[in-house]
């Protein structure tokens, strides 16, 4: 059913017309023009339709952080062995490999050939946990920075969550990707250019025409992989590191060994992962964000987005 057909139907009432509309990923602007409604009435339908409150307090729910993750640092600038023994050096068990996709329980440094720059590689963690995990990640940074580590636009920073509980929940992976696409635009902001839109091949869109209705009719994860990213892993979000890490990844960060921008990427991300659980974001601009985020990550990001419009 199309807008007009939506639009025109006699039989539908203003309640059931928001709620197709919001599914056809028409924003509340559009609706609120088309139907001559204010926006609080549409989100009160959409809180309905998804269990999401109408309370920012009580959507920003809190949380103890304790998932898994784990995070992958692309750099350049520093000999792998060197990188590995001073990592060492820092309590850190590191070792320096071969090109691999295989988890190790230590941190490992391997070669990347999409990063460009003497001495090119990628820094892996192990699975992580929760507050230690990123404990772990500050020390690494330190050693990166203390090194002469450096970045450039060839460079990224992936997250990996453990979700392998979430497999058969259909609601979290529909309302994951879905907020994702919805807030993309927003992201794209807190990013440089090398990392918007679809302009890198190494962490494509998610946005799609007819996004939200194609999930709906998905029942497993295959189906909605193949819906989304049709297996191909270079998205902003990579769905099919499930199937072999069974994590979700998080690809758009740009790259970075400042410890403040990863803590903040992994804690923003992992509030997006539990809220996804239950909800589906109201707002689809850059205050959508606070639907989940804290005040300080917030504030964070509206400096990050002033300071990269400049």
């Amino acid at each position: 059913m199309n807008t007009n057909h939506i639009l025109e139907n006699a039989n539908l009432n203003k309640s059931d017309k928001i709620r197709l509309l919001l599914a056809a990923g028409i924003s509340h602007d559009e609706i609120a023009t088309l139907l001559n409604v204010n926006n609080g009435f549409i989100r009160n339908v959409q809180a309905k339709v998804y269990g999401v409150s109408r309370s920012r307090t009580q959507r920003k729910s809190v949380y103890t952080f304790t998932r898994t993750f784990g995070v992958e640092i692309e750099a350049f600038g520093v000999e792998r062995n060197v990188l590995a023994a001073e990592l060492r050096s820092a309590g850190i068990a590191c070792e320096s490999e071969g090109y691999n996709h295989t988890t190790r329980d230590h941190w490992k440094v391997v070669v990347d050939a999409s990063v460009s720059g003497d001495n090119a590689f990628e820094l892996v963690s192990p699975v992580l946990t929760g507050e230690d995990g990123l404990a772990q990640v500050a020390t690494v940074c330190e050693v990166l920075n203390r090194l002469g580590a450096k970045v450039n636009k060839t460079c990224g920073l992936h997250v990996h969550f453990g979700v392998e509980e979430l497999r058969h929940d259909m609601k979290f992976w529909r309302n994951l990707i879905n907020n994702y696409a919805n807030m993309e635009p927003s992201v794209d902001a807190l990013m440089p250019h090398s990392r918007r839109g679809n302009t890198n091949a190494y962490c494509r869109t998610m946005i799609a025409t007819g996004l939200s209705e194609r999930l709906n009719r998905c029942h497993s994860l295959e189906t909605i992989e193949r819906e989304t990213t049709r297996g191909n892993r270079y998205h902003k979000l990579n769905i099919s590191s499930f199937w072999r890490h069974r994590t979700v990844e998080f690809r758009q960060h740009s790259g970075t060994t400042d410890f403040d921008k990863i803590e903040k990427w992994v804690r923003w991300t992992s509030r997006l992962i539990e809220f996804s659980r239950h909800s589906y974001v109201v707002e689809h601009n850059f205050d959508g964000l606070r639907e989940f985020a804290t005040a300080d990550i917030h504030a964070f990001y509206a400096a990050r987005r002033l300071q990269l419009a400049a």
